[in-house]
């Protein structure tokens, strides 16, 4: 017997969802201005690393031994975290923003494709019409009258979409442990990780401007928030679901960026972001969950999450 149980999104989710959202909205932005000083890639990393360790140590308090099996797993998406952000920063140097977030906008197809073979979710027509008019509004959120919409390097297309394949591999994993370990602790474990790995490189950096430092506190603290937003979010609603709701961060930047930088939205972009919004409520899953181990057919309960 299969049964279908609406359930509808609770305040805190909306919260966490929003919080992640508007703090990640604001590293690219961050990292953009650091890259018209004086700041390197490897510099805005590993100082990202560091401060966002800094900025979360009063969770620290939350640490405890989670065994070497658990150790093991925290490790694994702590190196997502670092890999998925090495490629983003690097591809940066060589690609547009805009192509950057078009091409990440993508995590949710692979987060569900993930999530369908392992059996954790069921990703219908629905989803991917509602991910389809997500991509198209995405797409149409770019201003293509700009010439430098245009740069398309070849090594910095390969490294955004290997971002989007590290990001993919952390959140369904970080779905898996989120359903042993408590949000914060693995905050804790993950920025102190970060931190540690980013004081032992700091001697490869080279000397860093005074501006540097503060923009790199800036994308740290932004980091920590989002880091810790997002986990919350993820534990309450799933990876595939909170991948197609950070869709939201390319039209959230153009906004951003209109209300900071003075850029004007044009009438191809506000349809594009209206798409987006559309395509957002339609993208649902439906995730199962076994009711009896009863050898012959096994029964499932499908809940639509929000």
């Amino acid at each position: 017997m299969i049964t279908k149980t609406e359930i509808q999104p609770k305040p805190i989710t909306i919260a966490w969802v929003a919080t992640a959202l508007i703090a990640s909205s604001i590293e690219p932005l961050v990292v953009k201005l650091g890259y018209r000083g004086n700041a390197t890639a490897a510099q805005l990393l590993i100082l990202k690393l560091i401060f966002g360790g800094l900025f979360i140590a009063p969770i620290y308090r939350h640490i405890h031994w989670v065994g070497k099996e658990k150790l093991r797993a925290l490790l694994y998406v702590s190196g997502c975290f670092i890999l998925n952000y090495l490629f983003v920063f690097y591809s940066l140097t060589t690609i547009t923003a805009t192509v950057l977030i078009t091409i990440i906008t993508t995590t949710p197809a692979v987060v569900a494709i993930i999530n369908q073979f392992r059996s954790h979710e069921i990703a219908g027509p629905k989803f991917w019409l509602g991910f389809g008019i997500c991509f198209v509004g995405v797409i149409l959120t770019i201003d293509f009258f700009n010439s430098n919409t245009a740069t398309l390097d070849p090594m910095g297309i390969l490294l955004a979409f290997m971002s989007v394949a590290t990001s993919a591999m952390y959140r369904t994993k970080m779905e898996a442990i989120t359903k042993e370990i408590k949000p914060i602790t693995i905050s804790a474990y993950i920025f102190g990780i970060n931190a540690i790995i980013g004081i032992l490189c700091i001697p490869w950096i080279g000397k860093v401007d005074t501006q540097t430092w503060q923009l790199a506190a800036w994308i740290g603290f932004a980091g920590a928030i989002a880091n810790v937003a997002f986990i919350s979010a993820l534990k309450l609603i799933g990876s595939t679901r909170i991948s197609i709701l950070t869709v939201l961060q390319r039209p959230l930047v153009i906004v951003l960026a209109a209300l900071l930088l003075k850029e004007p939205l044009n009438s191809t972009q506000i349809l594009g972001i209206g798409m987006v919004l559309i395509g957002i409520q339609l993208a649902k899953v439906v995730k199962k969950e076994t009711l009896s181990n009863v050898e012959v057919e096994p029964v499932l309960l499908i809940q639509k999450t929000e």
